[in-house]
């Protein structure tokens, strides 16, 4: 039974790095939808980012201004002023947050619909605004976690203090929080296709802690070896990320798929276009086999009137004979007469044999 939230009966299949090659081969059955999506979405984050860099650098020219037509005021001067830049810097933060939320939400709706085989077009990138909220709740606690190892740094006593003590435990608190980063990726690596199925973020975080808490070692091998793939694709201008992105959102919903269990839709499949690994659970829906449109039936043609050869062959009524009388059944037409052989008298024969001895 497969409801909105939960598969029942589901059985994870763990960790996998086949996740990497059957992304490929997802992601290179629909690369005419996923290069222009991702293009577009990164058209409209680099626009944004810009915009909000041009206000920011727009209030700055503005505060300058004031310093020089009134340099005893509080906009030029006092603290309000940057406590009003600060606040606004932390607007535009969360504008962005936004921005990337709704984007990347549209991205990971395109992998779930793709792994269920269901048709993909660039219009689904603009279809994850319900979904927006929760995705953006859940980047937030990905970003809060995270970001617990550097407030412990800012809040060491003597974090500006260049002894090799407070150097070594800024070194060990680092690495501490970059392994946390880590556990937090790999522990919410299917909460995001979680979130863009329309499950609340923090229902989301819960199961993809659980689900990935297992598989936590492997997990974290698993992330490291695709890190160093996506590293390794920025190397030919960047141009490598057109392919590794979207494996990095589809890897996710497979995720969803063996590890959390994704419920599967009862919908007829418009347009199959991935084939599932052989033994992957639960396994795209098939396309239907009958064609929609079948011509009508046609009437047989009426069968040919058996030939008849010419001159006719049947043969001719038998005469009968009156010596010869033809059995009955039997076919005389065919049978040469047989007439008894004449009777020669000696006298002619002798005269004629003299003739011939004269002559």
């Amino acid at each position: 039974m497969v409801t909105a939230n939960t598969v029942s009966g589901f059985t994870p299949r763990g960790v996998t790095f086949g996740w990497i090659g059957e992304s490929w081969r997802i992601f290179s059955a629909n690369a005419g939808v996923w290069v222009p999506t991702l293009l577009v979405g990164l058209i409209i984050e680099v626009g944004v980012a810009l915009v909000l860099m041009f206000v920011l650098s727009l209030l700055g020219a503005m505060g300058a201004f004031w310093r020089l037509i009134a340099p005893t005021s509080a906009l030029a001067t006092g603290a309000p002023a940057s406590t009003s830049v600060i606040g606004i810097m932390v607007i535009m933060l969360v504008v962005l947050i936004a921005v990337q939320a709704f984007i990347s939400c549209g991205l990971y709706k395109i992998a779930n619909a793709q792994i269920r085989g269901h048709r993909t077009e660039l219009s689904m990138l603009f279809s994850g605004a319900k979904e927006m909220p929760a995705f953006f709740g859940l980047s937030l606690i990905s970003l809060i976690i995270s970001e617990i190892p550097a407030l412990l740094i800012r809040a060491m006593p003597s974090a500006g203090s260049s002894s090799a003590g407070n150097f070594g435990a800024m070194i060990l608190v680092q690495l501490i929080g970059s392994l946390i980063s880590l556990l937090v990726a790999v522990w919410l690596l299917p909460g995001y296709a979680l979130v863009a199925d329309g499950i609340g973020a923090w229902t989301a975080a819960i199961r993809s802690v659980k689900g990935m808490g297992r598989y936590t070692f492997i997990g974290l091998l698993f992330f490291i070896v695709f890190s160093i793939i996506m590293v390794l694709s920025c190397i030919p201008c960047g141009l490598g990320l057109l392919a590794t992105a979207p494996m990095l959102f589809i890897i996710s919903s497979l995720c969803y798929r063996d590890v959390v269990g994704m419920p599967m839709l009862d919908a007829p499949v418009d347009t199959l276009q991935y084939t599932a690994v052989p033994g992957a659970w639960p396994p795209p829906p098939t396309a239907p086999s009958q064609n929609p449109w079948s011509p009508p039936p046609t009437a047989a043609p009426p069968a040919a009137p058996p030939a008849t050869p010419w001159p006719p062959t049947s043969a001719p009524p038998a005469v009968p004979d009156d010596d010869h009388q033809a059995e009955p059944g039997a076919d005389s037409w065919n049978k040469p007469s047989v007439d008894a052989p004449a009777a020669h008298d000696g006298d002619g024969q002798d005269g004629d044999q003299a003739e011939h001895r004269g002559s």
